[in-house]
């Protein structure tokens, strides 16, 4: 797995917004239902490799990781860690037309969506992770 497969993203202020306006533009009855009412909230792509880069980057950038560089998973871990389901391998793709079309308009966009990743992976971090003490390389490492 090359990391290349393509994920949306959205940040759930957005999405919010876009079950707000769809529920009152259906209160109205001027909207689509059943199959003409499928509403997707998708501010953009971005791809798992990106991710993991944004992750590693922080890792390092903070302390926690002596690398910053991502790497494949092995067959191995694969199998241990998601029961050998290679589903993160796939793209998960769609457009935001018919959301768009009736007025939604998210305002979070990629640079929003890697800067909250950051901030994920030092709040995940510090409160399951290992916490690096001291900021350098020969500090012990504490759970």
């Amino acid at each position: 797995m090359t990391g290349s497969n393509i994920w949306p993203h959205v940040n759930i202020g957005d999405l919010g917004n876009l079950y707000g306006l769809v529920y009152t533009r259906a209160q109205k009855g001027d909207i689509g239902h059943g199959t003409a009412g499928y509403y997707l909230g998708i501010a953009g792509e971005y791809t798992l490799l990106s991710a993991a880069q944004t992750v590693g980057t922080a890792l390092a950038q903070n302390k926690f990781s002596e690398s910053a560089q991502a790497s494949s998973f092995t067959p191995e871990e694969i199998q241990k860690y998601y029961s050998g389901m290679q589903y993160h391998g796939g793209n998960s793709r769609g457009v935001a037309d018919r959301s768009k079309s009736i007025g939604w308009r998210p305002k979070r966009e990629m640079d929003d969506f890697m800067r909250h990743i950051k901030s994920e992976v030092i709040r995940v971090e510090k409160r399951f992770g290992k916490k690096w003490e001291g900021g350098n390389q020969s500090a012990a490492w504490q759970k």
